[in-house]
Parts: C-alpha cells; structure tokens; sequence
C-alpha cells in the first residue's frame, strides 16, 4: 500500500484560487460602482421588502376573512329584520278587517258551490239634520 503524498503546495494552490476569485467578484463590485457593503444594503431592503409584501399579505387575508364574517353577520341581521317585520305586520292592524273576509276566497269556486260570499255592507247615509231643527232644538 502506498501512502497518498501530500503536495507541498497543495493547501497555497488553494488558498490562491479561493483569493483570486474572490478579487474577481471585487473587480466586477468595483466595474457595477458596489461595494460588499452596498449589496448586504440591497439584500436587507430585499428581504425587507419581502417581508412587508408578506405582512401585506397576511393583512390582505384577515381583511378579507373579517369581510367575510360581516357579510354573515348581515345575513343574519336581515333573517332577523325579516322575522321582526312579519311579526310587526302580523301584529300591526291599521283598520279593523273581518277574519271571515281573509280566511275565505273572495271568488267562488267549484269545490265550495255553497259558499257564501261577505260583502262589507255600505253604511246608511248620515242624517241630514236642516238649519231649521237645530234652530228650534
């Protein structure tokens, strides 16, 4: 078995090839006018960036999730709105109506050939009272 031999060199070739491709990204820094400083600059306001537009986001969905719940919310206001104004109008009597009246068809039909159909009767006309009774009176 034979033993690797380590070149001498070995370890400086690397370290050479690792500085200079390192001097070539300084170079095209330099060429573009960045420095290492700069684009660690550029690369915070990216990440900020990213970060905002993922906070915007977030704000987008719990805008949209709480538009959600308002629009529930109306739904179940207006079952309400309806149930409370049926019951208004159940209960809301503005002239006195016969029940007969609403219960009952008021054309007659077929099924019911001995219907009698309620009319509201016309009232008698007032009394005209003359000048001269309320004189004498």
């Amino acid at each position: 078995m034979r033993k690797k031999r380590r070149c001498e060199g070995g370890t400086t070739l690397r370290k050479k090839r690792r500085s200079e491709g390192r001097m070539k990204v300084r170079k095209k820094r330099k060429s573009e006018g960045r420095t290492k400083e700069e684009e660690e600059e550029e690369e915070e306001e990216k990440e900020e960036e990213e970060e905002e537009e993922e906070e915007e986001e977030e704000e987008e969905e719990e805008e949209e999730e709480e538009e959600e719940e308002e629009k529930e919310m109306r739904v179940d206001a207006v079952d309400v709105n309806k149930r409370t104004s049926f019951m208004a109008t159940a209960n809301f009597n503005p002239s006195p109506i016969n029940p007969i009246l609403l219960t009952t068809p008021t054309v007659p039909n077929q099924s019911f050939p001995n219907q009698i159909i309620l009319t509201p009767s016309p009232l008698p006309p007032p009394p005209v009272s003359s000048p001269q009774q309320s004189v004498r009176g």
